[in-house]
This record gives C-alpha cells, sequence and structure tokens, in this order.
C-alpha cells in the first residue's frame, strides 16, 4: 500500500500540484476507494455477485456489458455517473491498458481534473490548507450526498495524515539546531531482546502516541537494561557498544515481566543515545494499567536510564535524545505532537509520561517523569513544545488526524467459498462485525485473502501451568490470600510481613502473573504466579440471568470480551452510538445476542 500512495504523491507532484492539494486529493481519494484502483462501490458486490477482481476482470474481458449504466461506483475516484464511466473505459481501450489499471487510472483522473475541473484543478496547485484542497474535491469534484461539515472534516483527517507522511517538509525536518538526529534512513540503534518475556508474548498495536518513562535508580548505564540475545549475529559488536552486564540483571530474560520498545542512556563510551529493544508496533508492557485502562494498548513506551538526578548536563542530554526519539516517531507514525486521541472514553494526550497515565486511570501508580522534570524546570508541556519545533511545525493544541489503517475489503459470509450468502462488504473491519453480529450465528468475517478474522478462531498455544482453582475467576480488586512458603515470580523469598498484610489483585497479566499489592490503589508490593494465590474475596463467578433489551453504546470503544469481567480475553471493540441486543446480565456485564462476548453495561444505555 505505501509503494501505492507514495506513486499517487509523486505523480500529482509532477503534475505541479503543491503539498496541501496533493493531500487533500488523497484523502478524498482513500475515502471513496481505499486508494484502491479496482475498488467495486461495497453495496453493488452483493448485487451483482462480484468482488472487485471479478468485477474487473469481467469488464476488461468483455464478459460484463453493463459498466457504463449500471450505476456502480469504481475506481480510485468512484467514478459513477454514465458519462464519466464512459469516458473511464473508452481512456482505458485508448491505452490498452484494465479498467483497474492504477496509471491509466491516474492519467484519466488528471485529465478530467485539467478538462473539466479547472478551478478545482487551480485550487490544488494553489492551496493554503489540506482542509481548503480537500473541502474543494469534495464539493467540487467528488460531491458525494453527504457533504456535511463531519465528512469534511473526516477527509481534511485523513489528507492530513498524507501530509504528515509526505509533505515536502518531512523531508527536511529544521529543529532549533538544525535536521532531526533521527529519520526512516538514519534510525536509532537496534539491539532487539528476543529473550525477554514481553517480546516473546505481546501482541502488535496500531500505535497512538508515545509514553515517557524513567527508571528510578542510580544507574545511567544502558547496559543494565539492555544486552544483545546470545548467538546473534551482532552480538559482539552491541557488546562492544553498550558493555557488558556481568550480573545478569538486564531485562533480555524471560524472568523479567515487562517490556518496553527502547531506551535512553549511556554507552560504554559514556555517550547518549537511544537503543529499540522491540519493534515499535509491539504493545509494551510498560505502565501498567488503571481503574480505565492501560496505555500500554497505542502507546511507543521508552525509558531513560535516571542518575543520581543532580547532574544537569546528563539531564539536558538524556532530555534533548528524549525530544529527538520522539520526533522521529511522530513523524513516523503521522502523529500530532500537541494532539490527543481517545482510548475507553478517555482523551489522552499523543505524548504523555507515565504519571500523566496514572492521573488519567490509565497506569499504575508511578510519578515518572515529573520527579526529574521539576529539579530542572521541565514539563510535558515542554515536551510537546519541543518535539513540534523539531519537527519544524508550529502546531495548534487539536486533537490528531485520524491515521489511515491499510485498506482492504472484509466480506461477512458463512463461508469465503460461498459467495451468494454474502451480506456485505465493508473497508471498515468495525463495520465488517457489526454487521456479522447482526447476522447472527454461522456468519464470519473473512479478509481479502479469504481468512476469517471475526469472530476470531481459538488459537491452540502450549499448555501453562493450570492456576488453583480458586483463583480462576481472580478479578483486579480481589483480596487474595497467599499460599504458605510462595516466592515471587523471579524466585525470591516473600517476607513474612507481606503473607499477613491484607492484600488486593492490582493486575492480571497475560503470562499468568499476577500484580499485587498491600493497598488498593499506590505503589504495588510484587509479582506473584496465579498458583500461589490459595483463596480471594469477591471473585467468584456471578450467575448469568437470562434477559432480553436493547443497549445503546456511551463509550468511544468499548472492549467486548470473552466472560463478564475485565480478567478476560478481549474479542473485538464496539463504538459509540452503536445498539447491540443484550441476551444475558452477570455481576453488571452484557452478553451480546450475537455470541462475539460480554461488554461493560456502565458505559451503555437501555433502550
Amino acid at each position: 500500500m505505501a509503494n501505492t500512495e507514495q506513486k499517487i504523491w509523486q505523480y500529482f507532484k509532477s503534475k505541479g500540484l503543491n503539498d496541501y492539494g496533493i493531500a487533500g486529493l488523497m484523502g478524498n481519494l482513500y475515502a471513496e476507494s481505499g486508494l484502491r484502483p479496482t475498488n467495486l462501490q461495497n453495496t453493488f458486490e452483493k448485487k451483482l455477485g462480484l468482488a472487485d477482481e471479478e468485477y474487473t476482470a469481467a469488464v476488461d474481458s468483455g464478459a460484463y456489458t453493463n459498466f457504463v449504466k449500471d450505476s456502480a461506483g469504481y475506481g480510485l475516484a468512484q467514478w459513477t455517473y454514465w458519462s464519466r464511466k464512459q469516458n473511464l473505459i473508452n481512456f482505458a481501450k485508448q491505452q490498452k491498458k484494465s479498467i483497474g489499471d492504477l496509471d491509466m487510472q491516474l492519467d484519466f483522473l488528471y485529465k478530467e481534473l485539467s478538462e473539466n475541473y479547472k478551478t478545482v484543478l487551480k485550487t490544488l496547485c494553489s492551496a493554503t490548507s489540506v482542509l481548503e484542497a480537500s473541502n474543494s474535491v469534495l464539493l467540487n469534484f467528488e460531491r458525494p450526498a453527504d457533504q456535511s461539515v463531519t465528512v469534511q472534516n473526516r477527509r481534511a483527517g485523513f489528507g492530513n495524515t498524507y501530509y504528515d507522511k509526505y509533505a515536502t517538509k518531512k523531508e527536511t525536518q529544521q529543529g532549533g539546531n538544525g535536521k532531526m538526529k533521527y529519520s526512516k534512513s538514519n534510525p536509532p540503534l537496534v539491539c532487539m531482546q528476543t529473550n525477554s518475556t514481553c517480546y516473546k508474548g505481546t501482541s502488535t498495536m496500531q500505535v497512538k502516541g508515545i509514553l515517557w518513562h524513567s527508571t528510578g535508580a542510580n544507574n545511567p548505564l544502558l547496559s543494565r537494561y539492555v544486552q544483545p540475545t546470545d548467538g546473534a549475529s551482532d552480538y559482539d559488536k552491541m557488546i562492544k557498544l553498550l558493555g557488558k552486564n556481568k550480573y545478569g540483571t538486564d531485562w533480555n530474560h524471560t524472568r523479567q515481566n515487562a517490556g518496553l520498545n527502547c531506551w535512553i542512556g549511556k554507552l560504554a563510551d559514556g555517550s547518549v543515545t537511544t537503543v529499540q529493544t522491540m519493534p515499535w508496533n509491539y504493545r509494551p508492557w510498560g505502565c501498567g494499567s488503571g481503574a480505565k485502562g492501560s496505555c500500554n494498548t497505542g502507546w511507543i513506551q521508552f525509558e531513560i536510564c535516571e542518575d543520581a538526578l543532580t547532574d544537569k548536563n546528563y539531564f539536558n542530554a538524556v532530555y534533548k535524545e528524549a525530544v529527538e526519539l520522539t520526533a522521529y516517531l511522530c513523524t513516523l507514525y503521522g502523529l500530532n505532537p500537541k494532539g490527543t486521541t481517545v482510548l475507553n472514553g478517555v482523551t489522552v494526550p499523543v505524548i504523555l509520561c507515565h504519571a500523566d497515565s496514572h492521573k488519567l486511570g490509565l497506569g499504575s501508580n508511578h510519578g515518572d517523569v515529573l520527579h526529574w522534570f521539576k529539579k530542572y524546570g521541565k514539563t510535558m508541556d515542554d515536551v510537546r513544545n519541543d518535539v513540534a519545533a523539531l519537527m519544524g511545525s508550529n502546531i495548534e493544541d487539536s486533537t490528531p488526524t485520524p491515521v489511515a489503517p491499510t485498506p482492504q475489503m472484509y466480506r461477512v459470509r458463512k463461508s469465503w467459498a460461498n459467495a451468494a450468502s454474502q451480506k456485505g462488504a465493508y473497508m471498515n473491519l468495525d463495520n465488517a462485525k457489526k454487521c456479522c453480529d447482526a447476522a447472527g450465528e454461522g456468519y464470519f468475517v473473512y479478509d481479502a485473502k479469504g481468512v476469517q478474522v471475526y469472530p476470531n478462531k481459538i488459537e491452540v498455544k502450549p499448555a501453562e501451568p493450570t492456576p488453583s482453582a480458586p483463583a480462576a475467576d481472580l478479578k483486579v480488586g480481589d483480596k487474595i490470600k497467599l499460599v504458605a512458603g510462595s516466592t515471587y515470580s523471579s524466585g525470591k523469598s516473600i517476607p513474612a510481613w507481606v503473607f499477613k498484610s491484607v492484600l488486593y489483585c492490582r493486575e492480571i497479566r497475560k503470562d499468568g502473573t499476577v500484580v499485587f499489592s498491600t493497598q488498593k490503589t499506590g505503589a504495588i508490593t510484587g509479582v506473584i504466579k496465579k498458583t500461589s494465590i490459595q483463596g480471594y474475596e469477591g471473585g467468584s463467578s456471578a450467575p448469568t440471568v437470562a434477559t432480553s433489551y436493547k443497549v445503546k453504546i456511551t463509550a468511544d470503544v468499548l472492549n467486548v470480551r470473552k466472560g463478564p469481567g475485565t480478567n478476560n480475553a478481549i474479542t473485538c471493540r464496539v463504538k459509540k452510538n452503536e445498539v447491540y441486543t443484550i441476551v444475558g446480565e452477570s455481576n453488571g456485564w452484557g452478553k451480546l445476542k450475537s455470541g462475539a462476548g460480554w461488554i461493560s453495561l456502565a458505559y451503555t444505555k437501555k433502550l
């Protein structure tokens, strides 16, 4: 998809459109077709019984003869009106190209703009904002039925994504002291910690922002936390750069139940740099969770190695490095450094720190990095401003522009082979899931390759130790009692006073371990295996009460889980104002009629 985006961008660049104009045009094309030249209007797939590729092939071969008059939107711009489709197919025949050929459609699109939509083309060459260019295309070229302000903003949002990704200003990122340190051609140092539990057991995520941490320990050396995997091809090189951790206290071990995307600190020679330790889109196990969820879902996270917090020169060096890294990541993922996004109904800054996540109810109770910042007069607002300045942008505080996902069609059918059973085809997976839920049992969502993506197939994993029966329904907030003689998950002994204290479950991790504490909020006491819990209060499953009524979702995004409780795995997500039928209740949770799972009724309105 990136090649298609680049090709379209470069094509219109060569035709004299400015960056705002190209971005505004591409945002509209994405909204129309997902930048797919073979795209057939969704509603006509079922009507005609043809998928995109089948329709294209049938038109090319002459087997389908109603291309001009069928009123079906087609191609990059979803050409629909008969005269424009007649011109398109004639143009394709003249060039001896497929009706779905990208290069042919770009030539035809420019031909239309230069001959029949000269005012639009003029705007695309002189626009002073993405919104101006986008609205010119929306209102004067595409002219869909819905031209509301909401649609205008959404399409301009898509355009802003392409502007951030491809505009010329990104080629020469000018900061206060010159160019940005990191770029696609000059990324940070990489030392993937492939032996860590997080690296092996985490999942991928859609990147929404960047979260800063600092270690809370007086050791600025990267080697304390980062070491290469034994047998890695660059092992000797990395040891020379980092230095050898002689005590095995680094995080590249299965016993370490945490993991981050990168670290900032000193190399063996004393220079300050960044080392990437997991792919950027790997979900970190960094900030823990709070009452409203966790910023682990969506935020790239890094630790800054602290010293004794008395060296201003070291602070300035790592602060500058962290700003450089954050600017690079914002550029890489098209993020607005002064923007916000929404997670579980909470408005969250694109750039924040661990302490911020806790205040928002989306992280555990830590003070980093603010405890360090206060010593040198820095705030997270300073961070956002410095990152924006380094990116060469004078960005206003705003909500982030939508990040355009890699588009593809999701089809709702009884089976991939049974095309006649198709209920619909969608570019948005959430819409496909909604259609699947409405269709009922026996229907599934398939991606463009025919792979079932919803409901999720059960993944068979290696057997793990079976937790003792009393902990099977354990939930966050339950009081727990430890088995006598238990140890922390690291193998270290638990002090006697802990066994005598009232203990609370604070977090249940994917690897089967449990974070616990002597208090409901605040500092944690340690991490144990579930098998170390012999009893608890408040965790038994409430019976499911049969019922039947409809609810409307009130949260922006709400997780659907396998069972009634946050300790159950997420199966999918539903969105604000969508309506679903509840057929069972249990402990404040409602069971969806479709069988997709359970939702918290606290974030719904009964209809």
